[in-house]
C-alpha cells in the first residue's frame, strides 16, 4: 500500500487530531535546511522561531541553542553576543540574555565554560523557577569534569520539573561518575513518567551499561583477549569469538564481561544450555550488570519457561529502569501466563520508553484487548499503524478489533461505522500484502468472501 495513503485512511480513524502548528512547521523546516548543509536558511528560520510569540518555553530553548549553533558554523556569533550584551545593558536581569552569552561562550575558541557557568548562574538568580538554567550549568559542570558540583543544579532541574526527562538522566550520570550507583538508578526509575524520546531511553539506558563496566571493568592483562574477541564478534565470526572466550574465562574467571560474551556467543550458535551457564556466572560475578538477568530471561523465555523468565526480567528491570527490552520482555511474559492486569501497567511503560515501537504498542494494545478496554486499545493500535516503518502487524491488529467491535455493538450506526472502517482497511493492507492470509480470513469473516480483490501484477 501507498504510505501516504495509508496514513490517510488511518487519519480518518482518528477524531480530534491537532494539526502542525506554524510555528512547528518553522522548527521542522530549519532542521531540515540545518541537516543537508544549507546553513544561512537555517539560521534565517530559527532567528524566525526565537521571535514567535506563540513559541513554547521547551521550543524557544531549543531555538536558540539551535541558533547559536547554525551562527557558529557561520562565524556570525558576535552579532548574538553584541545583541545580548545590549539588551542587559537595558535590562540587567534579563535570564534569556544571560543563557545567550552562556551558550555564545561556550562555541567560542576552546570554550570558556568559566564565562557560561557565570551567566548561567545568574539566569538561575533571576528567574529561579525556570529548570532549563540550572539543568543547563549542571550539563556545563559535567562536561568540566565536575560531577560534584553539577550534582546540585541538576537536583534542582529535576525538582523543579519532575516529569522532565534530560536533566534527570544528567544528574544520574552524575551520581553514577560519583559511585553513587544505587542513587543513580533510583534517579531513573520515573524515567517511563517524563516521555523521553528514544536517545534519551538510550541515554538512561548508557547510565547504567557505564555503571556496570565501572564496577568490574576488562583489567589491563585481559585487554588483548577482550579486544580479539569483539573483533570476531563485530565481523560475525561468533565460533572463532567463542573459542577465544572460552579461553578467556579460563584465564581470568573474575572478570564478568568474559561469561557475558560467551554467554551472548553461545546463543548465536544456539547453545542454549552453555549460554545459561555462562550468563548465570556472569550475573553472580557483577550483580550491577542488568545485562547478564536480561539475556538469561529472554534465552528461558524463548525455551517456553516463561515463570522462571519472570523473575529474570524483574531483576533487569530493577537494575536498569530506563530498559524498554526488560519492560517488554516481562510484559509478555506476563501476557502468556494470562496476567493481563499486570501485564498493562508494564506494557504501558515498555511503551512510554520505546521512542517509536509499533511492536511494543501493539504488545500492549493485546494487554488491553485482553482487559476489556477496546476503545483505549483502538487508539493505541492507530498510534502504532503511524509508527509501522515496514510490514502490516499493526494494521492487521486495529482490523482485528474493528472487526470484534462490529461484531459485538449493538448500535447500527456504530456497527455500520465499524464495518466501513474494517473493510476499507483490510482492502488496503490486501492491495499492499495480497499473499496476506491472515487479511484475507478476515475479511472473509466480514463480508463473507474476498472478492473484488485484485493483487498487483508482479514485475
Amino acid at each position: 500500500m501507498n504510505r501516504i495513503a495509508a496514513l490517510l485512511l488511518i487519519s480518518t480513524l482518528l477524531s480530534g487530531g491537532c494539526p502542525q502548528t506554524a510555528v512547528g512547521t518553522l522548527l521542522v523546516r530549519a532542521a531540515a535546511h540545518e541537516q543537508k548543509g544549507e546553513t544561512h536558511q537555517a539560521c534565517r528560520l530559527y532567528w524566525q522561531a526565537v521571535r514567535e510569540k506563540r513559541l513554547g518555553t521547551d521550543e524557544r530553548f531549543g531555538a536558540w541553542r539551535s541558533l547559536v549553533r547554525c551562527a557558529h558554523s557561520l562565524g556570525r556569533l558576535g552579532p548574538l553576543t553584541g545583541q545580548a550584551r545590549a539588551t542587559l545593558k537595558r535590562h540587567p536581569d534579563d535570564p534569556l540574555a544571560h543563557y545567550i552569552l552562556a551558550l555564545t561562550a561556550l562555541k567560542r575558541a576552546g570554550g570558556r565554560m568559566d564565562l557560561a557557568q557565570k551567566h548561567l548562574r545568574a539566569a538561575q538568580r533571576v528567574a529561579p523557577q525556570e529548570a532549563e538554567y540550572p539543568h543547563r550549568l549542571g550539563r556545563v559542570l559535567l562536561a568540566a569534569g565536575q560531577p560534584a558540583d553539577a550534582v546540585g543544579p541538576l537536583r534542582r532541574a529535576v525538582n523543579l520539573r519532575r516529569r522532565w526527562a534530560p536533566p534527570r538522566i544528567s544528574l544520574a550520570r552524575a551520581l553514577a561518575l560519583l559511585g553513587r550507583y544505587a542513587r543513580a538508578r533510583q534517579v531513573l526509575v520515573p524515567l517511563a513518567e517524563c516521555s523521553p524520546t528514544a536517545k534519551e531511553v538510550q541515554r538512561g539506558s548508557a547510565v547504567i551499561s557505564d555503571m556496570a563496566r565501572l564496577a568490574d571493568p576488562v583489567p589491563p592483562k585481559a585487554r588483548r583477549l577482550f579486544d580479539r574477541a569483539m573483533a570476531f564478534l563485530h565481523r560475525d565470526f561468533t565460533a572463532a569469538a567463542a573459542v577465544v572466550l572460552r579461553k578467556a574465562c579460563r584465564e581470568h574467571p573474575y572478570v564478568s564481561s568474559f561469561p557475558l560474551l560467551t554467554g551472548l556467543a553461545e546463543i548465536r550458535l544456539s547453545n542454549y544450555g552453555a549460554a545459561i551457564i555462562r550468563l548465570r556466572k556472569a550475573a553472580r560475578l557483577n550483580p550491577l550488570d542488568p545485562a547478564p538477568p536480561l539475556h538469561l530471561a529472554e534465552v528461558l523465555a524463548n525455551l517456553g519457561r516463561t515463570s522462571d523468565a519472570v523473575g529474570l526480567f524483574r531483576q533487569a528491570r530493577r537494575l536498569n529502569p530506563a530498559s524498554r527490552r526488560a519492560h517488554m520482555g516481562l510484559g509478555t511474559a506476563l501476557l502468556k501466563l494470562q496476567r493481563s492486569t499486570e501485564a498493562l501497567g508494564v506494557l504501558r511503560q515498555a511503551a512510554a520508553l520505546s521512542g517509536r515501537s509499533a511492536p511494543t504498542l501493539v504488545s500492549l494494545a493485546g494487554a488491553l484487548i485482553r482487559a476489556g478496554r477496546l476503545d483505549e486499545a483502538k487508539r493505541v493500535l492507530l498510534k502504532a499503524a503511524r509508527w509501522e516503518k515496514t510490514g502490516v502487524r499493526a494494521r492487521l491488529a486495529l482490523a482485528e478489533l474493528l472487526l470484534k467491535q462490529y461484531r459485538s455493538t449493538r448500535d447500527e450506526s456504530a456497527a455500520e461505522r465499524l464495518f466501513r472502517q474494517a473493510k476499507k482497511l483490510l482492502d488496503e493492507i490486501l492491495k499492499a500484502s495480497p499473499e496476506s492470509g491472515k487479511a484475507r480470513n478476515l475479511r472473509r469473516k466480514l463480508t463473507g468472501s474476498t472478492e473484488a480483490i485484485k493483487p498487483r501484477p508482479r514485475h
